[in-house]
């Protein structure tokens, strides 16, 4: 095996325990068997603590009202973890603040409401008229100032705390698009003079970006009569500014009063605007006038401010300087999108003269990922050179794969992960942002046109990989090196009718001893089947991606195509194959699916900089399918490989004719 492979000390691709794992209602059973109640505890704590590929929800709710007494804290993080897994569920919301509120922490209460609301379908009276209710019995809690645990014990629960941007990050990350754009309005509509809503929906629109969603909340702004004009120049001033139009952000922000308790904002942003102009005097005038604050932007403008003026800093590495340095990733970035790269460049240099590295450790390597991001690769070179964080490392390999030099890019992976100790469990800090396939606009109707976008998916797929791989430093030759085949011995991938079509067509191709051969070896594996399970496997009709109940639990097979450990369809692999390791199933977090270990483990070791990791989101993927499938049959179909191998394509086309 490949040192940069052993060195994650991975044995094996964890497939084999795919369906040794207590379903949700055994672990529950079992639970409330255990007659002490400390041991009943513990066995669940057992349980679901360790469940990183699904979410035991009901395990995990009984888990909770058995510890929110004398454990609320816990309570709260098993809360949290069940809305994770299922984030548009209203009713988890609604426990959480339940819990908020028995324990008195009531600016918790409110934000967890806040996000209920905007999550809350107009037709479920029942759900709005219980959070209109609570959440009016919280504000008048806030409003006398009665005493707030949020304050004090359960201050730390924020980083579990499912509010109004956690909401809209989650639904960017999983590539919800249409609904983080659809609920921010909602509740802007509902709330349009809160701050800390406009706040949150602003900060959620931005990761978005998209020109077009600004356009719709500079209308919202523009011809909601009930947003006061304080919040309303203020946040056209903001979007102003994200779309790079500076003149008028500097328009709308210099209205905002003086004597206004949010003008801070509008001077961070408007001395941010004269930085990006190159006007340094007018920026300082402005920063003048702010007080010291901890807020990452404003430290990042005024490290940038001290740069350029030659002031050497001399603060110690700061607890929120991962936050501050990608701020300042993103005002470089705007300077290349501005054609400004010489100013960046300059601004960089002179970071670097004031020794920003003692308290911004981690600010080079941020900018080298957005220069290589950039396909700047010169300037991350350059860098590179005189920067001493363990991430170079990481980073060469990444410039010397996009340079083709693959033996020298294995040599600086090694160097980084015998040196970089990540800790364990890490997949509980890590953020997966889903990848979506673009699929055709155009209403397929012929079959040719069908595989043919079939073939356009496949070929998204194996760009994705190839930045996936880039970016995470991925070994493409991970089953090799690992010399493992268990995805093609032990697992059950699932092949809509539209994939099977694609296989089929591919194999008509061939010879015809090769043809036989899958035939013979598929009917045996059905026939084995059938003794095992005393029937026939089936042809699943839906999108029940995960066969629930349809297939035993157990099942599995060695792939009819994997011949002499190599497999002998490579070209025309179903979806499932050609993205096993680097996709996703159905959850931002990953708690439905994560695939082999060997590529897993790859991912969590990525980089220490950043939480965010790209997988394929194999939604997207089975939604395209299912519309193809429903193209050429009327329905959509799924079923294992040897399912469809068994039968010649005349004997498929009439079983599928005849499922209803």
């Amino acid at each position: 095996m490949d040192k940069s492979l052993e060195l994650l000390n991975v044995n094996s691709a964890g497939v084999e325990n795919t369906f040794d794992d207590k379903t949700d209602n055994e672990v529950y059973d079992e639970a409330v068997k255990i007659k002490d109640l400390t041991s009943r505890i513990e066995y669940l704590k057992s349980y679901v603590n360790k469940s990183d590929k699904k979410c035991l929800s009901k395990s995990t709710y009984y888990l909770i009202s058995l510890v929110k007494v004398n454990e609320p804290e816990l309570a709260f993080i098993y809360l949290f973890k069940i809305i994770r897994a299922s984030i548009i569920f209203i009713d988890n919301y609604l426990l959480y603040a339940d819990l908020a509120i028995e324990q008195k922490s009531w600016l918790h209460a409110k934000a967890v409401l806040e996000a209920a609301i905007m999550l809350c379908p107009a037709i479920d009276e029942q759900s709005l008229t219980k959070i209109r209710s609570l959440l009016s019995q919280v504000q008048e809690k806030i409003l006398n100032n009665e005493e707030d645990s949020s304050l004090n014990r359960f201050r730390d629960i924020e980083a579990v705390l499912p509010n109004v941007y956690w909401v809209l990050e989650q639904l960017y990350y999983k590539s919800e698009i249409k609904l983080a754009t659809y609920y921010p309005f909602k509740l802007l509509n509902l709330f349009p003079n809160d701050y800390e809503i406009h706040k949150a929906v602003f900060k959620g629109l931005s990761l978005i970006d998209y020109p077009m969603i600004y356009e719709v909340y500079i209308g919202f702004l523009n011809k909601n009569t009930e947003v006061c004009e304080n919040y309303k120049n203020l946040y056209l001033g903001l979007i102003y500014y994200n779309l790079s139009r500076f003149e008028q952000s500097i328009q709308f922000l210099s209205k905002v009063p003086e004597n206004d308790k949010h003008i801070v904002d509008a001077y961070i942003y408007l001395s941010l605007i004269y930085l990006l102009k190159e006007d340094v005097e007018k920026a300082s005038k402005i920063l003048e006038k702010l007080k010291t604050s901890l807020e990452p932007i404003y430290l990042a403008i005024s490290f940038i401010h001290f740069a350029i003026l030659g002031i050497k800093v001399a603060l110690p590495e700061l607890q929120n300087h991962n936050e501050i340095s990608y701020e300042i990733n993103k005002i470089v970035f705007k300077l290349l999108k501005l054609d400004k790269e010489k100013y960046a460049i300059s601004l960089i240099n002179k970071m670097k003269k004031i020794d920003i590295d003692s308290s911004l450790p981690n600010l080079i390597p941020v900018l080298v990922e957005t220069f290589i991001k950039e396909k700047k690769i010169n300037i991350a070179k350059e860098l590179l050179q005189e920067c001493n964080h363990l991430e170079k490392h990481r980073l060469n390999s990444w410039i010397y794969r996009i340079e083709g030099n693959d033996d020298l890019a294995n040599r600086e992976l090694i160097e980084y992960r015998s040196k970089c100790l990540f800790s364990k469990p890490r997949n509980k800090s890590i953020q997966f942002q889903l990848m979506n396939i673009d699929l055709p606009e155009k209403i397929l109707e012929h079959e040719d046109e069908i595989l043919n976008a079939v073939e356009a998916a496949y070929s998204q797929i194996k760009m994705i990989k190839e930045e996936i791989q880039l970016e995470s430093g991925i070994n493409k030759n991970t089953c090799f090196e690992a010399s493992c085949q268990d995805c093609c011995k032990k697992t059950f991938p699932r092949v809509s009718f539209v994939e099977y079509l694609y296989m089929r067509k591919w194999l008509d191709k061939q010879d015809e001893k090769f043809r036989n051969k899958i035939y013979e070896e598929s009917n045996k594996l059905i026939k084995s089947y059938e003794e095992q399970y005393k029937t026939a496997p089936k042809f699943i009709i839906g999108k029940d991606v995960f066969f629930k109940g349809s297939y035993p639990r157990d099942y599995t097979f060695t792939c009819p195509f994997l011949q002499e450990d190599k497999c002998t369809i490579y070209p025309a692999q179903p979806f499932t194959c050609r993205t096993y390791g680097y996709s996703l199933f159905g959850s931002a977090n990953g708690v439905a699916f994560k695939g082999c270990n060997y590529f897993f483990e790859q991912m969590l070791s990525a980089t220490a900089l950043s939480p965010i990791r790209k997988v394929i989101n194999m939604n997207s993927h089975m939604n395209f399918v299912s519309e193809l499938d429903k193209k050429l049959i009327n329905k959509h179909i799924l079923a294992s490989i040897p399912v469809w191998f068994a039968h010649s394509h005349e004997e498929i086309m009439e079983i599928v004719k005849d499922l209803d």
